[in-house]
């Protein structure tokens, strides 16, 4: 095609792309705002923020049910991921990327989120599915040390990008 022919679809074209953008800049604005209230008033909800995120897949459930509940620290929530055919995700899941090996604690804060993973560290104990007074006090030295890292990151104020939250 011509250099003139593609210069002339470029003019014919432009008013419709621009039409596009005015016509859907208000339900993206809104869909923004929508999304900022809602991590605002979970904020809010819950000012700890701090989270052990777990799943029922891979026979993982009874060992967080008998020996990491009874072990975590009270300042810890607890947030089980559903399945995949659950439609419906939850703020937290929305928060935190796609494809994290599951268990991990995460803090959320107005910047962000600092997490740590436990799945290499339970994993070797994940066998143990019955209740266990030393596989809880194992699993709590494991918790206690993730809160105190996660600690540590948000002292010292480092914030890689990848885990920043536009607000």
């Amino acid at each position: 095609m011509p250099r003139g022919k593609s210069l002339i679809w470029i003019i014919l074209l432009s008013p419709i792309f621009v039409g596009v953008v005015v016509l859907f800049s208000p339900v993206i604005c809104f869909l923004m705002f929508k999304d900022w209230r809602e991590r605002r008033k979970f904020y809010m909800a819950n000012p700890a923020n701090l989270f052990f995120v777990c799943t029922s897949r891979h026979q993982w459930e009874p060992f967080i049910l008998n020996n990491v509940l009874p072990a975590l620290p009270p300042k810890v929530q607890t947030h089980w991921v559903p399945d995949r055919q659950h439609k419906k995700r939850s703020i937290i899941d929305r928060l935190c990327p796609n494809g994290i090996t599951k268990p991990y604690l995460v803090h959320f804060h107005k910047r962000g989120y600092e997490m740590v993973s436990l799945h290499e560290e339970f994993l070797g104990l994940k066998q143990h599915a019955q209740t266990d007074r030393e596989i809880q006090r194992q699993v709590n030295i494991f918790l206690l040390s993730a809160v105190e890292q996660i600690e540590s990151q948000m002292q010292s104020n480092r914030l890689p990008a990848d885990r920043r939250m536009t607000t």
